[in-house]
């Protein structure tokens, strides 16, 4: 009998603490950005920092509820931390949903979604592995978004056909599930969207198990807030993009 993906949702109490740490972790990241915008010629590296920031305050609230962090790296220089609870047996990431591509994007991204022997591992594709066991369903719900290979690493990180090994033994013995939350920004900069997902390992896409948006309190910013960092933001959105573009032609020119 296929279990259904409403029963990997989070317990209430663990949405609640990760909802409030993302929020508050951004909130930190903008007054050090505010601080330092006054103090130093130039501080747009902080743009980088942000997700930093966010992971450092959810360690700050998960410990009291059983979690432990590992810190893993997703490529030559982008380190992010795991989280696991091992009672519960199961892991989580944040991601910036910034680093994940929609759905319709997934045959510019992947050559196939059975990753042949020559195509790219990466440490979400690692990870996903530890959700081998579940029946993800095929009609009932259509994927949200692919593991795009590049972006994941983070903007600045171009080094290729790495294996990292993302999950290691001690891991897969602690661990039977591994979710995904992902954190988005609105035009204003505020944050208003937090999702749940899980990985198939299967078909290397994401599936939606619960929009915990509804639980954001308290991330409307001011005026000066948002002028403190906007412009920076935008060079930082604007990067992502070029390396979107040039992901995009490497694929293209692999195929030719």
């Amino acid at each position: 009998m296929e279990q259904g993906l409403d029963s990997y949702k989070l317990k209430p109490h663990y949405a609640r603490m990760i909802v409030d740490a993302i929020v508050d972790g951004y909130r930190d990241y903008i007054e050090i950005r505010k601080k330092y915008r006054s103090l130093m010629a130039i501080s747009s590296g902080f743009a980088w920092t942000k997700s930093n920031f966010i992971e450092h305050k959810v360690v700050e609230r998960c410990q009291s509820l059983g979690f432990r962090y590992k810190k893993a790296r997703a490529g030559l220089t982008w380190d992010y931390l795991q989280f696991i609870h091992e009672q519960d047996r199961m892991m989580f990431v944040i991601k910036d949903a910034a680093y994940f591509l929609p759905a319709g994007s997934a045959q510019s991204r992947l050559p196939n979604p059975i990753m042949q022997a020559s195509s790219q591992r990466t440490y979400l594709n690692d990870l996903a592995r530890l959700n081998q066991h579940i029946l993800f369903p095929d009609e009932a719900r259509e994927p949200e978004f692919v593991f795009d290979e590049e972006l994941t690493q983070g903007a600045f990180d171009f080094g290729l056909g790495q294996d990292f090994g993302a999950v290691p033994e001690d891991v897969y013995m602690a661990v039977n599930e591994f979710h995904i939350l992902t954190y988005a920004l609105d035009s204003r900069h505020q944050m208003s969207e937090i999702i749940h997902y899980m990985p198939s390992p299967s078909d290397h896409r994401t599936y939606e198990i619960e929009d915990l948006s509804s639980l954001i309190q308290g991330a409307e910013l001011s005026e000066e807030e948002r002028k403190v960092f906007a412009a920076d933001e935008d060079e930082y959105m604007r990067v992502i993009a070029e390396h979107d573009a040039l992901m995009d032609a490497k694929y293209r020119s692999d195929r030719e």
